[in-house]
């Protein structure tokens, strides 16, 4: 289960960060992996602007799409939170979806990146995602024109692939440097 704590909105769309500070934004609870993880306002924007200066450097700008595949996990709130932060749209598909399902979304949503984890864990197995993102962007109909991905490893450390998607293999990391603004 993912929880996050009522945000207040300050005019302009603007979370108020750092006056709320060590209270608790989001906490994670995970039924398979039996553990909990409580992020603070603070933390909460060190891992949103982490995660827009990942794709600031994977070329996402204002106006781009953002599809963002993954399980319910912190992660997730992150990228989607990062996409506001840039004034990019996303569109979540969760972990899982079988290929063909995930190839109709991409077809609709023509993101510019796409940010996966690299697994999801349910009670019985783990699903491995990239072998069914690589089967969806062959089975999509239009012709994907991003040539990044975000990647995240189920242990929390992110990766871009400058690759071409078809290429199975994770590239580059990248600095976590700070994003325009705060």
């Amino acid at each position: 289960a993912l929880r996050m704590r009522r945000l207040v909105i300050e005019p302009g769309g603007v979370v108020p960060w750092h006056s709320h500070g060590d209270r608790p934004a989001l906490i994670f609870v995970s039924t398979e992996t039996e553990t909990e993880q409580v992020y603070t306002f603070s933390q909460l924007h060190q891992e949103v602007m982490r995660m827009a200066a990942i794709m600031q450097a994977a070329g996402v700008r204002r106006g781009d799409r953002v599809l963002v595949y993954m399980p319910m996990m912190p992660q997730a709130a992150f990228a989607m939170l990062a996409c506001a932060r840039l004034g990019a749209v996303h569109s979540v598909v969760f972990g899982g979806f079988a290929a063909n399902e995930l190839a109709t979304r991409i077809d609709d949503a023509q993101p510019a990146v796409i940010v996966s984890a690299s697994c999801g864990i349910e009670p019985s197995r783990i699903v491995e995602y990239k072998p069914m993102l690589d089967a969806a962007l062959d089975g999509s109909v239009a012709n994907y024109g991003g040539n990044h991905q975000v990647w995240l490893n189920n242990a929390g450390a992110f990766a871009l692939s400058a690759q071409t998607l078809t290429n199975s293999s994770f590239s580059q990391s990248v600095s976590l440097g700070d994003v325009d603004g705060d």
